[in-house]
């Protein structure tokens, strides 16, 4: 018989706790009886390639933020009635949940996950400390949030590190397959994430400008769903008069995106604060080499010069050294070639989220 497992999380959206968990979807559901309770909104585009038994699993308890606490006693209500062995939260409004859970099931084995090393307001640290006392284990993305999660715990659980990666690393590097030459028709630049401001998109367009200054023919392609830097963004463009060089593409579907890669040579994100970056991890992957700000996880699995070019971002502006340094790469295909094959070889042999998650729970419950 199938133990049973509730996981709790926001939304199903595009980002990277949401897209990780929809790639482990058909894993958990062959391995356990599962239900993904999701205290907002689910996106049926993105459960549209499930089974009919595996969208069965999600259940969605939309309400404004406002009746959240009115709502709390029928979500645990219903999460009681599926007797579930073992509860995954993600993220604050889920941590509340499985932490009042754990109060009223004492006997389940409770797993906060945690995807991020800052706290974003009071509710979020009040609820995540809360999952912490009482969680059983503590699953997280990255080392970087392992440190920070150690570093608030009081209980005795186990600190896991679970795989961000949705896809197994290809057998050989995509981007050297194509043969394509930097440079010489060209250098194509991708960005992947939503257009927020902390991802520093402007400056990546300004990035692109310096670039064509010295005769080098640069284009960006943005994909990403549209936030609080959109607007501010295009106006850049147009400022900047690069429209027919920096081209927005829109949300991609995230099943699509690896289908991406194949046709840029760098991915750029100068991020002021990153958790996991999975963009960067997935490009990478794919052989793409990164300009990207040392934040986050990044030094953790990139090393600027080898895998990465690292960016210093000096008053809001790229520092002319790290320019220096990407004008070099563009010029010289070999260096490229190198970074390239060193960033693809990061990520090489290391397990999907699908397969290092079960592992994981696997470990968190008893045999039977």
């Amino acid at each position: 018989m199938k133990q049973r497992l509730v996981y709790i999380l926001h939304d199903i959206e595009i980002g990277g706790v949401e897209v990780a968990l929809l790639s482990a979807i058909p894993t958990l559901c062959h391995s356990y009886e599962l239900k993904v309770v999701v205290l907002g909104k689910i996106n049926q585009n993105l459960i549209s390639n499930f089974t009919p038994s595996e969208k069965e699993v999600f259940h969605e308890f939309d309400d404004p933020l406002y009746l959240f606490p009115f709502k709390i006693p029928a979500i645990i209500r219903f999460i009681k009635r599926f007797n579930p062995d073992i509860v995954v939260t993600s993220l604050w409004k889920g941590s509340l949940i499985g932490a009042l859970v754990k109060k009223r099931m004492p006997g389940i084995r409770f797993c906060a996950f945690m995807h991020s090393t800052k706290l974003f307001h009071r509710l979020d640290a009040y609820c995540t400390d809360l999952a912490l006392r009482r969680a059983d284990e503590v699953f997280v993305d990255s080392v970087s949030t392992a440190s920070f999660v150690k570093g608030r715990l009081a209980s005795g659980a186990q600190v896991k590190v679970v795989s961000f990666l949705t896809h197994r690393t290809p057998e050989s590097n995509p981007r050297l397959s194509t043969g394509r030459k930097v440079g010489k028709a060209g250098v194509r630049f991708l960005f992947l994430g939503r257009i927020y401001k902390v991802k520093n998109l402007p400056l990546a367009i300004e990035v692109i400008r310096a670039l064509r200054r010295q005769d080098i023919h640069a284009t960006l392609d943005v994909y990403g769903r549209e936030g609080d830097d959109y607007v501010h963004s295009r106006e850049k463009v147009k400022a900047l008069d690069l429209e027919r060089q920096v081209t927005f593409k829109g949300e991609i579907d995230f099943r699509d995106r690896f289908a991406l890669f194949k046709d840029y040579d760098f991915l750029i994100q100068l991020s002021m604060f990153e958790g996991m970056a999975m963009s960067v991890a997935e490009a990478m992957q794919n052989g793409l080499v990164p300009f990207v700000t040392n934040v986050g996880e990044i030094s953790h699995y990139a090393q600027d010069d080898i895998s990465a070019l690292f960016a210093d971002v000096e008053d809001g502006r790229a520092g002319n050294a790290s320019l220096q340094k990407l004008t070099k790469v563009i010029r010289d295909d070999a260096l490229y070639i190198s970074l390239s094959e060193n960033a693809f070889q990061a990520f090489s042999g290391r397990k999907s989220y699908a397969d290092s998650l079960s592992e994981c729970l696997s470990q968190a419950l008893p045999a039977g």
